[in-house]
């Protein structure tokens, strides 16, 4: 197994965007009005056509059209909006989330937007997309949205949805619309019932929710990456009440974009919150300066501020981040986008994406330019997912007012990787919540099935492990929503390996 060290051998990104046909413009048809058009741009990567291969959604804007490109197995892309009943114009979609939330075994499509947009859902019948906003209970959630995450927060079965709202235009709180009940039939605003409503009683700047067990005690949590100091933790007591931790254990200042993964391999499960680092520490629009967060959970749900001694703070004004394995050495890295367009400090007008590489000690070195990642858009949305089923992960970047970006990731030909899909048959048809645990040489990989939210966007609900130079593993272990449990016994390295609920494996793919 390796020691975690920085890229060796031949490692590198390549964009390939033009080339798979993977382009995308999110943008307004008359620029920026107000602050909160700087902001949007998301992407959902999942399979919504169930050919094993992971197909993109990218929100455009006001000025063009809701992009939907079909992953066609050969390292391209095509564009099947029409095709697929999702041929949306002229809205202030912002961004997107896929999920299974009327268990037919179809991703479905929840999209959040500004102007009176909010969060409208669109139901994936064998391919075919149909809105069903009105008809699920969510017509009246018309307040700006940003981000949208999907969990089973009741164990029904059903995935529940949590929602962030910024909105720094009346100072007043939308002290309802972030957390919705999926009673199989319809959604149910239940912020007040849960409890989480005295916690948005001042102006609300949420931004990345994500519905997690980070407590480890069988219940899903909500996480909630906050602008302005206000980044939020819930623990879900398992009677229907969240309890918010003490908001003095986040100290981001400004967040923005956020991950939840086992960096350190502690089998806990930790949470990164992008925020505003600025090189010249001087505040321009009433921000922080003192950049990112990593909170390593020591377990239950105990959360510590590492962020200095890993070295991850500087990331200027970051926005969609994600965990992922890269460079397939058993650590997960940290890739993260940023920018902000203003004009009177031009410091975040191109600022380079970030990739910190896990060196296994705890620590992390940035190596994004190095690397081949070039992109200095105004980054916002990402998803980090493995577009050509090569066995590692690949990065699609969502830029506001600009053009998306598809970087192939050619990972250390030396290091492996293995990639794992679970399928329940029934409810909850991805495994939402699912926990797998991948035991090599002494040391254990965890992971969770999540789905949504980087910032705006959703990545796969797949899970992916590093094995170095190993081609197989020592054993994967699986903890179902349900309760039980599946080992498998020494998996090989391969890109997709998909295990039926409960305990058989059906169908691999090299």
């Amino acid at each position: 197994m390796s020691s975690g060290a920085a890229a060796s051998g031949n490692w590198g990104f390549v964009d390939v965007t033009s080339a798979s046909g993977a382009s995308s413009q999110f943008r307004f048809e008359f620029g920026y009005s107000e602050t909160r058009d700087m902001m949007p741009a998301g992407v959902a990567a999942g399979d919504i056509d169930n050919d094993g291969d992971i197909d993109l959604i990218i929100p455009q804007g006001d000025y063009l059209p809701l992009r939907v490109l079909r992953n066609l197995g050969n390292g391209g892309f095509q564009s099947v909006a029409a095709q697929v009943g999702l041929n949306l114009t002229g809205n202030v979609a912002a961004g997107a989330l896929l999920a299974d939330l009327d268990n037919n075994g179809d991703l479905d499509l929840v999209l959040t937007g500004l102007r009176g947009f909010g969060t409208r859902l669109y139901l994936n019948q064998s391919g075919q997309y149909t809105e069903a906003t009105a008809a699920w209970g969510l017509a009246g959630s018309t307040i700006d949205a940003y981000s949208a995450a999907a969990g089973d927060i009741d164990g029904d079965g059903w995935l529940d949805l949590a929602v962030s709202h910024w909105d720094n235009r009346t100072g007043a709180a939308p002290t309802s619309g972030h957390l919705w009940r999926n009673s199989g039939s319809g959604f149910t605003d239940i912020d007040v019932s849960s409890g989480i409503n005295v916690a948005y009683t001042g102006p609300d700047y949420s931004f990345s929710p994500h519905l997690v067990d980070f407590d480890d005690d069988g219940d899903v949590d909500l996480l909630m990456a906050s602008d302005f100091g206000t980044s939020k933790a819930f623990r879900n007591l398992g009677n229907g009440q969240f309890q918010m931790l003490d908001p003095l254990l986040f100290d981001d200042e400004n967040g923005m974009g956020a991950d939840v993964g086992d960096y350190d391999n502690d089998g806990d499960l930790d949470w990164f919150v992008s925020s505003i680092y600025d090189p010249a520490g001087v505040p321009v629009a009433g921000q922080g300066i003192t950049g990112n967060r990593l909170y390593r959970n020591d377990g239950n749900g105990v959360f510590v501020d590492v962020s200095a001694a890993a070295g991850v703070r500087q990331g200027y004004w970051g926005w969609g981040s994600c965990f992922a394995d890269f460079n397939q050495d058993g650590w997960l890295d940290i890739f993260h986008v940023n920018g902000m367009p203003f004009g009177n400090h031009p410091v975040f007008n191109a600022d380079p994406s970030r990739l910190f590489v896990n060196q296994g000690d705890g620590t992390f070195v940035e190596q994004a330019l190095t690397l081949g990642i070039d992109d200095t858009r105004q980054g916002r949305g990402i998803a980090c997912f493995d577009y050509d089923r090569d066995g590692d992960i690949d990065i699609y970047i969502a830029n506001n007012e600009g053009n998306g970006r598809l970087y192939r990731n050619d990972a250390p030909a030396a290091n492996h990787g293995l990639g794992v899909r679970l399928r329940t048959g029934g409810a909850n048809a991805q495994a939402v919540g699912a926990r797998l645990r991948l035991r090599l040489d002494g040391q254990i990989q965890t992971r969770v099935l999540m789905a949504g939210s980087h910032f705006q966007s959703s990545s796969p609900i797949e899970a992916h492990f590093g094995l170095g130079p190993a081609t197989r593993a020592d054993a994967l272990e699986i903890d179902w929503p349900d309760g039980r449990t599946t080992c498998i016994a020494e998996p090989d390295a391969q890109a997709l390996l998909t295990v039926d609920d409960p305990d058989r494996v059906f169908a691999t793919r090299d």
